[in-house]
């Protein structure tokens, strides 16, 4: 496995959970798409797009909470994975 994006990925990551988790997927999406722009200009490895569930998620308990009736859509799991 490579980690050549994990500084970025991360950063935005944090971001995420720390300030977005009480706004509207649209917001959120802007503002980490901003956020990449920014990783982005100043060189900073991540990548092209960001997806939390890709970053900090695990399929297991994302399949489990699927099953369980969560919505399969990345605002619900991403939410999911924040409050666990």
């Amino acid at each position: 496995m490579v980690f050549t994006n994990l500084t970025g990925d991360m950063l935005v990551a944090a971001g995420l959970i720390s300030y977005l988790g009480a706004f509207t997927m649209t917001f959120r999406n802007d503002l980490v798409a901003g956020w990449v722009e920014l990783c982005a200009e100043q060189n900073i490895p991540r990548n092209q797009t960001f997806s939390l569930n890709q970053a900090l998620g695990d399929p297991v308990k994302i399949r489990e909470w699927l099953i369980a009736g969560l919505p399969n859509d990345s605002f619900s799991i991403d939410n999911g994975g924040v409050r666990q």
